[in-house]
């Protein structure tokens, strides 16, 4: 697709995307986001506009829509990311993202080892048995690896906004989605929580 989407609509259509924002909520911003009509040739918008947002069975349409502008690639790096800057943000939201990190891992984006495997892991365990974030032992296991994780945070956002890593619009034999890993050894190096 040759169309140029401007910042603050590419954020929408990110978020939209990712699920953080409703198909309501899409609606209401679609409606009033001038220029939009420019931006996008006319049978997409004229589509767009025309679905009944009140249904979330039609927010795959819009989806598949949006998707359009999008890659794929540039969809699960915003993901990561906002994951990532939500544990720096939030420390509050840790075990339920460290959790999502570890869904994205098993989804082929193995860079995440140290997060998903060497910690997500843990918290996905703890879930399965009943064991929250809110749980005494959620908690605990943040709190006792927090810096740890905190540490491996930053590493990850450093690796992405140099280019270590990089996604790719390709998919493997699997379907999983392709990235270049530029890392060292040193740095590929898994960290698991278990360790002293």
């Amino acid at each position: 697709m040759n169309t140029t989407i401007p910042a603050g609509i590419r954020e929408k259509f990110l978020r939209f995307l990712a699920g953080d924002l409703t198909g309501d909520s899409f609606e209401q911003w679609l409606y009033g986001c001038e220029g939009l009509e420019e931006i996008l040739p006319a049978d997409d918008y004229l589509e767009l506009i025309s679905i009944d947002y009140r249904s979330p069975g039609q927010w795959s349409r819009a989806r598949a829509l949006v998707g359009k502008y999008v890659s794929p690639s540039e969809l699960i790096l915003w993901s990561i990311r906002g994951i990532l800057d939500e544990m720096l943000r939030d420390r509050e939201n840790i075990f339920d993202s460290l959790r999502r990190l570890y869904t994205m891992y098993g989804q082929g984006l193995y860079f995440l080892d140290t997060l998903a495997v060497g910690f997500g892991l843990e918290c996905q365990e703890l879930h399965d048995k009943g064991y929250g974030r809110d749980s005494s032992r959620g908690r605990a296991f943040v709190r006792r690896f927090e810096n740890k994780i905190q540490r491996e945070v930053d590493r990850m956002l450093s690796w992405l906004d140099r280019g270590t890593i990089t996604i790719l619009d390709e998919y493997d034999e699997l379907g999983n989605i392709r990235f270049l890993d530029r890392r060292n050894e040193e740095e590929k190096r898994v960290i698991l929580h278990v360790q002293p």
